[in-house]
């Protein structure tokens, strides 16, 4: 019996591979109800996302970064030499430092936010808060927590709140001092309130500091907009439109103004020095005109030999020189003590006119790199690579500017040797000269050096205060913060396509597993690419009414479409029947439920009804079905009996009551059906039921399952195989070839029951192919026709 059942490990034909179009639409037709329940499932998802998302809104602005020093109101040069915030990268840093949000936190009032309760989502009351809300907070784990206030009427409400795992609630008057061990707070209802008119249910937070840094460098971005023009776009996101745009515009103010006072910052450094020597002069000059006035009251007189004048003239250009000099080295002397300290190298302005120039770059571009690491420290730790970076930039600009500031100390000693000899050489003339006219001389020189240079400082001090004072920022806002009139989030058209395109995906994976995992027949089609066993016809499906078993639907004068493919049927197995009286054909199929029982009374129906004399059997004599269809046919006896001899044919034919048509049940179930059709007595029976019927129709178990079907079939002269589209598998036409090859059977063929798309089609002998058959429509019409 195993050589017969179902055999599932025959491969399918390699023509089964491509693309059926029939089985596309048996699968599209059987997937539609699930289809369309995702579909209507996508459609309320991306609504419910849509509808209950909270809309998170988007404000941002635009600004060009540029700084510009106009100090030339009074026609003054402008003097720029602190650093250049032209980079992009490290003003987008300082945007997101903690030293920047900070500012905006004390800028701002964000401690404390109020929300309105909704059904399902929490609305923050930011330009519009029912109450404000006095705090000092005496425990920091009251921060972040929620606090709910349920306004009983417009003077009292309720406050809730847990703590420690602890709930607490009380009711308090609107004004008063809450006083708790954690906090005391003061609640006060605004013109926003009204009662009665809007909810009345609230909640409210205090948050930590390190809860809006949190905040607000989460929602923050700073991105560049355009390299070339230094502009960047500063945006906030936020739940809130109005808060949004608020903070957009709060950054952008407290950066403009922070900006400025940055770049004033070296201005300022400079002052300071200035008012340092200003001071030192004052004092040198006060000694000087205390020591003429002495000179003057002790000698009396103030008269030099002019005589000398020349000389002296030389005298004062040596002193003049050695002044400068000497100046120029202990300049150097204060920077090499800058530069051992590792400070930052302050040039002052007589520097620029004393000291080479090459050594002068050298040292801007060391307090430029100083300046910049010391700004990275707002983001950086000095563990980072970056600062380790700017660190060894610096120490060897440092050793650079060390190395020309020995070689310029060595030419200035050089220089002090040669006016000292020139110097000795002329004062070993005026030995005689009285040493206090000398001295007096050498003061007076002096006093007017220093008179000048006091006036020189004088002089850029105004500058420098004048340059702060025209100090005016370039950072213009070309695009204010926006008021966004759609939310960032949730985009519903965004929403509604991702849905359709999830919902076209897994409808796809449902055809498309349902069309790989589809094993059935379809049609002719499939059929033909199947097997070369010829179909014999096609029997569409029965919509008329739902059959619960087998019956006889053919009528002599029926024109029904089911009814004429009987009697093409019939006209096609004229062609095929022998030569001869008495023809046995059997009706088989792999399993049950394909309608070989429904075939075999309606084919039978019609040959009876062109007048042969055609006789129906029952041969499942493990499972009867006429006992089932016609209850007049007793069940004590039928063929079972008869092939034990029992009784006779006489004894168990009944009439259908359809002319020319007897019925011959299968009777009792034996325990040896399989012995039974392959005795003696079995060949006895058809040869007088071949005497009696033109055409004697054997309706057989399935042969899949029992090996009855078989034997039946080796008897039969005409071995008719039923395949039902959309219910029998590919490889129960697999099943058929073997069973074919293996017996060698002549005289098979395929009717083709159930066939639910038939228009156009017509089949009759052959190899399946028919007479005509129209043009083969589209798919999705004959999806649509279907």
């Amino acid at each position: 019996m195993d050589d017969y059942k179902f055999i599932q490990e025959i491969e399918q034909d390699d023509k089964g591979i491509s693309f059926d179009e029939d089985r596309f639409i048996v699968v599209l037709k059987r997937s539609f109800p699930w289809i369309f329940f995702l579909f209507l499932a996508t459609i309320i998802i991306s609504f419910l996302s849509v509808r209950y998302t909270k809309p998170l809104y988007e404000s941002s602005s635009v600004l060009k970064l540029n700084i510009k020093r106009d100090a030339s109101v009074l026609g003054l040069q402008e003097y720029d030499e602190e650093q250049q915030f032209n980079s992009l990268s490290s003003e987008m840093e300082l945007l997101k430092s903690k030293l920047f949000f900070n500012k905006i936190i004390d800028a701002l009032n964000l401690d404390v936010s109020i929300y309105t309760i909704g059904k399902i989502l929490l609305d923050e009351r930011y330009n519009n808060p029912p109450f404000t809300i006095r705090k000092i907070i005496k425990d920091n784990r009251v921060y972040n927590i929620p606090f709910r206030v349920d306004v009983i009427n417009t003077k009292e409400f309720n406050l809730s709140y847990e703590f420690g795992g602890q709930r607490y609630e009380s009711t308090y008057n609107f004004g008063e001092e809450i006083q708790t061990e954690y906090f005391n707070f003061e609640i006060q209802l605004t013109e926003f309130y009204q009662h009665g008119i809007q909810d009345n249910e609230f909640y409210f937070y205090v948050y930590s500091r390190q809860y809006l840094l949190d905040f607000i460098g989460k929602n923050m971005s700073v991105e560049p907009l355009n390299l070339n023009a230094n502009t960047i776009q500063i945006s906030f996101k936020g739940y809130n439109i109005h808060k949004a745009r608020d903070l957009v515009n709060a950054i952008d103010t407290i950066y403009l103004n922070y900006t400025k006072a940055e770049k004033n910052k070296a201005n300022a450094q400079r002052i300071e020095f200035l008012n340092q020597q200003l001071e030192s002069t004052e004092q040198r000059l006060s000694d000087f005109e205390n020591y003429f006035e002495s000179f003057i009251i002790n000698n009396k007189s103030i008269d030099l030999n002019s005589n000398l004048s020349e000389t002296i003239i030389s005298l004062n250009s040596l002193d003049s020189q050695e002044y400068l000099v000497n100046k120029k080295q202990i300049r150097i002397e204060e920077l090499e003590e800058e530069i051992i300290n590792g400070n930052q190298i302050n040039l002052v302005i007589s520097d620029y006119k004393t000291l080479p120039r090459n050594m002068i770059d050298e040292i801007t571009s060391l307090n430029e790199l100083i300046e910049k690491r010391e700004s990275i420290l707002i983001s950086h730790n000095e563990n980072t690579l970056v600062y380790r970076k700017w660190s060894e930039e610096i120490n060897t600009l440092y050793n650079r500017v060390k190395s020309f500031v020995v070689e310029f100390n060595k030419e200035l000693s050089q220089q002090l040797d040669l006016i000292n000899e020139q110097r000795n050489q002329l004062e070993s003339k005026f030995v005689g000269m009285p040493s206090k006219n000398t001295e007096y001389a050498k003061s007076r020189r002096y006093y007017a050096l220093y008179e000048g240079f006091y006036l020189s400082l004088m002089q850029k001090k105004a500058e420098f205060q004048l340059a702060i004072a025209g100090t005016v920022t370039d950072f213009k806002v070309l695009s204010g913060a926006s008021f966004p009139s759609e939310p960032l989030k949730p985009q519903k058209y965004i929403i509604y396509g991702i849905g359709l395109v999830a919902w076209f995906v897994v409808s796809f994976f449902i055809i498309g597993i349902g069309y790989l995992s589809f094993d059935k027949i379809t049609g002719i089609q499939e059929l033909e690419r199947l097997t070369e066993i010829p179909v014999l016809g096609t029997v569409p499906f029965y919509f008329a009414e739902k059959l619960k078993t087998s019956k006889i639907i053919i009528q002599e004068e029926s024109k029904s479409a089911i009814s004429e493919a009987f009697r093409s049927i019939r006209t096609n197995m004229k062609f095929i029947l022998p030569e001869k009286e008495g023809i046995i054909s059997s009706l088989s199929s792999t399993v049950s439920g394909e309608g070989k029982t429904f075939v075999g009374l309606n084919l039978a129906a019609a040959f009876a009804l062109s007048g042969k004399r055609i006789l129906l059997m029952d041969m499942d004599l493990r499972k009867p079905k006429f006992n089932n269809i016609f209850t007049d046919i007793p069940k004590e006896k039928g063929i079972s009996t008869i092939l034990i001899g029992k009784d006779t044919v006489d004894d168990c034919l009944i009439s259908s009551g359809i002319d020319n048509l007897d019925l011959l049940a299968s009777g009792p179930i034996p325990p040896n059906p399989s012995e039974l059709i392959m005795s003696e007595r079995s060949d006895s029976v058809f040869s007088d039921l071949k005497s009696r019927y033109d055409i004697i129709f054997m309706d057989t178990p399935p042969v899949g399952i029992v090996t009855d079907g078989l034997l039946v079939m080796k008897k039969a002269d005409i071995k008719i195989y039923i395949i039902r589209p959309e219910y029998s598998k590919r490889q129960f036409v697999n099943f058929l070839a073997k069973i074919n090859d293996l017996h060698e059977f002549q005289h098979l063929y395929i009717i083709v029951n159930g066939l639910k798309r038939t228009k156009g089609i017509h089949y009759g002998y052959g190899y399946g192919s028919g007479y005509y058959r129209e043009a083969r429509k589209p798919w999705f019409s004959r999806l649509l026709n279907s």
